[in-house]
This record gives structure tokens, sequence and C-alpha cells, in this order.
């Protein structure tokens, strides 16, 4: 009895813990929440892992392209900061590094326990359906207004939806081969149903330009890629080769329309911010400007007598934030990790294609990086967090056989 009681503890009451943790994660619902919940789930970790892995000598790592790809993005941007020598600077970037603590919360909890998958799915699709109703309380559907529910802007709203979208469309393909199996699945598959094709919807409703594209362009790209891999044996080489080509032409032509077709005013302005900020870099290229300094200093210094929104915080560019703010070493980094993110889960598609969540986290690696071009998508905090917590689910996913074993 006295082995029995810890276990239904650690299965039901923790599993209550992380949905709320999903929720507050991927809802965006609070930040105590997040952190109160972030915080016993960290140290049920520590002691548990301590007990089974580090007392006993034991590791659940392996050699790992994710991991190396990781470590040295996040090594580059502490070698700019300190490099640089801002106090200020390197507080910020750890700070920022601390954004991707989803990722590893996720994948210890997952490679504990796999069955935690379920609470965690749960939270998720209650965020999902929690922003559902949010949208159709507001009644924007129609498209008079640009929708945000909970998040600043609509284009942020956007950014979450092209995180959530993916692995919703890619969990509906999987449960519709099991739906006619037993009534739980059919009911899974029809909420699933509901709410996926409501939350592209909602993203229609965002009116955000930029988000639409990117998560247009991950859906044709791992279509495509799909196609590749079971209608033709291409070999990896030219799989990365065939979806890159395929990934700028997209990326070429959103960018195209966005410009000449879905034309907004302020597109010009765009265009200056990526002036100023290529200036910064010009003149901090080693180490950049620091991070959190771009607002400062684009005021101070780089702002072009024609720009007519002087208080923009950031240049609306991933890579030129990164290049501007981390420099050289920072901005390589950034471009390491994104594009050879995506070269990982090729290659792990290439040997397990029956796995969806790599098919899922593919698709959002190229709408973040898409939508990173004409927008700051891996520099906000609930964004970027979202944005590790689906790593830390798919890589958990590629290593359960070890665990199992």
């Amino acid at each position: 009895m006295e082995s029995q009681i810890p276990l239904a503890l650690r299965q039901y009451g923790l599993g209550c813990i992380l949905i709320l943790y999903s929720f507050s994660l991927f809802g965006n619902i609070s930040t105590a929440t997040y952190n109160i919940t972030l915080g016993i789930l960290s140290i049920f970790l520590f002691a548990v892992y301590f007990k089974k892995y580090i007392m006993h000598r034991k590791y659940i790592f392996r050699r790992d392209g994710f991991v190396a790809l990781y470590l040295i993005f996040v090594v580059s941007l502490i070698f700019a900061a300190i490099g640089l020598g801002q106090e200020a600077s390197i507080k910020y970037t750890f700070n920022y590094i601390l954004f991707s603590l989803p990722l590893w919360v996720l994948f210890f909890l997952l490679t504990l326990d796999s069955r935690y998958v379920t609470f965690i799915q749960i939270g998720i699709l209650i965020a999902g359906l929690y922003y559902l109703i949010q949208v159709i309380s507001l009644g924007n559907l129609v498209f008079t207004e640009r929708v945000s529910v909970s998040f600043s802007t609509a284009n942020r709203f956007a950014m979450a939806l092209e995180i959530i979208l993916p692995f919703f469309s890619l969990s509906l393909y999987h449960f519709s081969k099991f739906r006619r199996k037993h009534p739980a699945y059919f009911i899974t598959f029809m909420i699933l149903l509901i709410a996926t094709l409501g939350l592209f919807v909602a993203l229609l409703a965002t009116q955000s330009r930029g988000g639409i594209a990117a998560c247009g362009v991950g859906s044709l790209a791992v279509l495509l890629l799909w196609i590749f891999q079971n209608k033709y044996s291409f070999r990896l080489v030219k799989k990365l080769f065939l979806f890159f080509t395929i990934l700028i032409v997209f990326a070429a032509g959103s960018i195209f329309i966005t410009l000449h077709v879905a034309h907004r005013p302020y597109d010009q302005e765009r265009l200056l911010l990526l002036q100023s900020t290529f200036h910064m870099w010009e003149n901090h290229k080693l180490f950049g400007i620091g991070m959190g300094n771009w607002q400062k200093e684009y005021q101070q210094h780089y702002i072009l007598p024609q720009a007519k929104e002087p208080t923009l915080p950031f240049p609306h560019n991933n890579t030129a934030s990164f290049f501007s703010m981390s420099g050289t070493v920072g901005g390589i980094g950034y471009l390491i990790f994104s594009l050879g993110s995506m070269v990982f889960l090729i290659k792990k598609i290439d040997e397990r294609p029956d796995n969806y969540y790599v098919y899922a986290m593919l698709w959002v690696c190229v709408a973040i990086f898409s939508h990173g071009m004409v927008d700051n998508t891996l520099y906000n905090k609930d964004i970027t967090r979202m944005f590790y917590g689906m790593w830390g689910i798919t890589m958990a996913s590629l290593y359960l056989p070890l665990v199992k074993k």
C-alpha cells in the first residue's frame, strides 16, 4: 500500500498540476499560475531525477543534434553578452535563456513517465478551446476588427496559433485513424475537429499577414515533405535541397504578396527599421549593442529622419534583432539553431516517419522562422516559452523508445 500511494499521487496529483501548467503555458492566462506550477514541477523533477539518475550515475541524455544546436545558440548569446561587458545586457540574456525552461521541464517529465503526455495534451486542448471561446465572445469572426484576445497585439495571437495549430492538425489526423475503434477516440476526434477548424478561422480573424502566410508556408512545406517521404524514394540530401528550395520560393512569394498585394501604410516603416538595424550591426559587428538595448539605441542614435514611428521596441525581424543586439556571434548562433533545427527534424522524419510530433514541430519551426522575417517571434516571452514547450514534447517523443528499453 505504501508504494501505491506515492504512485497514485504522482499520476493524478501531478497530472492535475501538469494540466494547469500546460494551460497557463499555451493559454497565456496568468504569469502567477505559470510560475507556481513551474516551481512545483521543477522541485518534483529535481527530487526524482537526483534519486533515480544522478545518485546512481545514470543519465538520460545521449548524443543528440538538437541539444547541440540549442547549446550553440545559448552559448553564442552568453558569449556575446559577456564580451560586450554590460551587466544589464548579461541579465537580460540570462532571462531570455530562462524562457526555454518549458523545453526541459516537459522533456524530463515525459521521459520519466510517458503517460504524462495525456495531461499535457488536455492542457493544450483546453488552451485552444479557451482561445476559441474568447474569439467567439468578442464576436469578431466577421473580420471587422483584428482579434488579439489575451495578447497585446493580434500578431502575437497569430504567433501562438502558429505553434498550437500544427499540433492540433496532426493530432486530428492521428485520431482520425482510430475514431471508429472506440467512442472515446471518436469524441476526442470531434472535439479536435471543432477546435482546429475554429482556430484556423481565428487565425484569419487576426488579419496578421505574416502569421497567415507563415502558417500556410509551414503546412505546405510539411505536406510536400510528407509526399517526398511516402511517394518517392528520395535520399535525405535531395529531400533537404527540395525542402529548402520550396521554402525559399514560398517565402519569397509571401513577401511579394505582402508588399504588392496586401500592402499596408506602415510597410515602408519596416524597411526603414531594417536600415537602422543594419547600421547598428555595422557599428557593433562582433558582440552587438546588447540584449534589451535595441529601442534605446534606435531612439538615441539610429532613427532615420523619414521614420514616423520613433517608439517601436524592436525591428520586426528576428535575424536583424539577434545580429544587432548580439552581434555576428549571436546572429550566427540564431541562424544555426533555426535552420539546423529544420535539418534535424527532416532527418528524424526520415528515421521515424510514423512520429507525427516531428512533422508538427517542423511546421512550427518553418512558420515561426518565416513569420520572424517580418516580425519578432522568438523574442517575445510568451511565444518563446510556447515554442520551447512544443520542442520538449517533440524531443520526448524521440527519446521514449530509449526510455522504455
